[in-house]
Formats: C-alpha cells, structure tokens, sequence
C-alpha cells in the first residue's frame, strides 16, 4: 500500500483506490478472525436447518434485524451465549418451542 505520510502528526493519507483496497483487507481480516470464533457458514446452516429467516431469528435471539446478516457474513463476531444455544438447537432442534416461548 502507498499514500502520503504527514510527519507533523504521523497521520497517513491514502488515495481512492488504496483506501478501498484497505477497506476491503480490514474486512477480510475481520471475516478471517471473526470464523476463528465461530464459522459463519455454521450459523446460517443451523438458522436454516430451524427453518427460520434471518429477520425470524433475529427476534428470537435478538441482536437486531442485521444481525443474522452480519454474523452469516462474518462482519460480526456472535455473542459467545447465542453460539452456544446455536449449538445446542442444532443437536436438539425440537428445543425451539421453548426457546420461542421464554
């Protein structure tokens, strides 16, 4: 990566394209870190395999209604407890009554 280097207060400056490429690293990188705690690919099978969307899941285990979108595509690391139930609700899938009820 190249751009303009400001010596007064160490701040670097990059052009379009460079910016983007950067962009486009950090959210690799993320993805990269993010799959380390949990696969993506994971959760998206499992939501599906519940047979609910991710609007359907994000209003019962809450998050938000991106919030299966962004996990789904590794932008956001999961909370650690919604893994866990994920992993339980995949060995017990008949459990989602009672997840939905409480």
């Amino acid at each position: 990566m190249t751009g303009d280097y400001c010596p007064a207060c160490a701040e670097i400056i990059l052009g379009r394209e460079q910016g983007d490429r950067y962009s486009e690293l950090i959210g690799q990188f993320r993805r990269e870190i993010n799959a380390a705690y949990v696969d993506p690919i994971y959760i998206a099978t499992v939501r599906k395999k519940l047979d609910l969307d991710q609007r359907e899941a994000a209003e019962i285990f809450g998050g938000g209604v991106n919030a299966f979108s962004r996990y789904e595509n590794g932008k956001t690391k999961p909370p650690l407890a919604l893994v866990k139930l994920l992993k339980v609700l995949d060995r017990h899938p008949d459990l989602l009554g009672e997840v939905r009820a409480a």
